[in-house]
């Protein structure tokens, strides 16, 4: 990850990406089937929120997760621990563009959100194929920036997430790395690709969920905030009218919103 990762490392973005990979859960897992498989390496797990659901959901599977964070590497430890304690669950410190893993290890790599936020993810990708037995997959959800917005468009909030977005870049980070997914993985020396849409917020398809939507997307929007103001991306008068506008917004049905990514399953 990168060392400018716009969401920071406080213990509130720890929280909230605990929070986000319970309201996504559905969106991210749904369809995947762990039950042939033995063996799956999380890289980039921060603070273990999607091990942990991955263990509710196949607590067959012995666990690894992989981060480049200290902080939240403490924190996933603190989550996890009866799993740790018990071995189910393994956290590692390291980079995922050079895994400390021997080849041909794993049955099922993924990465959850942690490709826009790195330099080379082909590097990644790379590695993800080297650790993969004969016969694993990796599996890649990832953010598309472009896809988010309101009908009508809200120009407040579209104004910020372009700042957002700005920030994430001159990081080094690529906001729009879903839609690059299949190329990057068949670069990277995979062959039986497939990258389909992950539909992580739509108020039409999910209207009884509207108001939880609509606070992760605040969370998630202004999450970036004091990084991008230290950068000069914004200021706290621009954070002020984002949070007035969502508050406006939650007490407005006729706005619809969307927030789509895009999963990527291939094998070697």
């Amino acid at each position: 990850m990168h060392p400018e990762y716009i969401h920071g490392f406080t213990a509130t973005e720890q929280l909230r990406l605990v929070e986000q990979a319970e309201v996504l859960a559905h969106n991210v897992f749904s369809g995947l089937d762990f039950s042939g498989d033995t063996t799956l390496l999380e890289i980039g797990c921060a603070v273990g929120a999607e091990l942990a659901i991955l263990y509710r959901r196949a607590p067959h599977l012995r666990l690894i997760g992989l981060d480049r964070s200290t902080s939240h590497l403490a924190t996933a430890r603190e989550l996890l621990v009866d799993k740790v304690q018990r071995e189910a669950i393994s956290l590692v410190a390291g980079d995922g563009m050079l895994l400390p893993f021997a080849n041909a290890t794993f049955d099922c790599v993924i990465t959850i959100w942690l490709l826009e936020h790195v330099t080379e993810p082909e590097r990644i990708i790379r590695e993800a194929l080297r650790v993969l037995r004969p016969g694993g997959r990796l599996i890649c959800t990832e953010v598309d920036n472009d896809t988010f917005g309101f009908e009508p468009e809200n120009e407040e909030i579209a104004n910020w997430w372009h700042r957002f977005n700005r920030y994430q870049q001159s990081a080094g980070g690529d906001p729009f790395v879903g839609r690059k997914l299949e190329a990057i993985a068949r670069r990277a020396g995979f062959r039986t690709v497939r990258t389909e849409l992950a539909a992580i917020v739509d108020s039409r398809r999910e209207p009884n969920r509207r108001r939880i939507l609509l606070d992760y997307l605040e969370d998630l929007l202004l999450s970036g905030a004091e990084n991008m103001i230290d950068a000069g991306f914004a200021d706290r008068s621009d954070a002020a009218r984002v949070r007035t506008e969502f508050e406006r917004l939650r007490g407005n049905e006729t706005v619809d919103f969307q927030y789509h990514g895009a999963r990527l399953i291939c094998r070697p």
